[in-house]
């Protein structure tokens, strides 16, 4: 499927912005973008694992990333099942991890939105200044 959506995303520009901007500019703005995505607990683990394989992310920032991103979030579940005097499921999570979470999404959130919107703006001013040439 790789292939094919490479293939689609080359067809729409600012699409093909977006993706370069977000695992097509080298190793190291990959591993960024994926260590971030990998960070929020509440961000979807299968449909980013698909969109990472279909955009064809490299493997390699791809792992690091995934191996780094993650580690917030294990630290706290070990931490917290230390600290864990007795199974109680009416109390589930401490307030900080929930707070922590939200916070994390949103910043995610923010930061790949900013580079994708960065991405779209230079393309769409590349274009603009393409069409007052021709």
């Amino acid at each position: 499927a790789g292939d094919r959506v490479v293939a689609i995303l080359q067809d729409h520009p600012k699409w093909e912005a977006v993706r370069k901007a977000l695992v097509g500019c080298g190793f190291w703005r990959s591993l960024g973008i994926i260590t971030l995505i990998r960070i929020p607990p509440t961000s979807p683990f299968a449909l980013a694992n698909f969109v990472f394989a279909t955009t064809k992310a490299p493997l390699i920032p791809y792992l690091i990333g995934t191996a780094i991103g993650m580690s917030p979030r294990t630290a706290a579940m070990v931490w917290a099942a230390h600290n864990m005097r007795s199974l109680e499921f009416a109390n589930t999570q401490e307030t900080w991890m929930v707070i922590a979470g939200i916070a994390a999404t949103i910043i995610v959130v923010m930061i790949i939105g900013a580079v994708a919107n960065n991405a779209v703006r230079k393309i769409t001013a590349r274009q603009g200044a393409i069409a007052d040439v021709g």
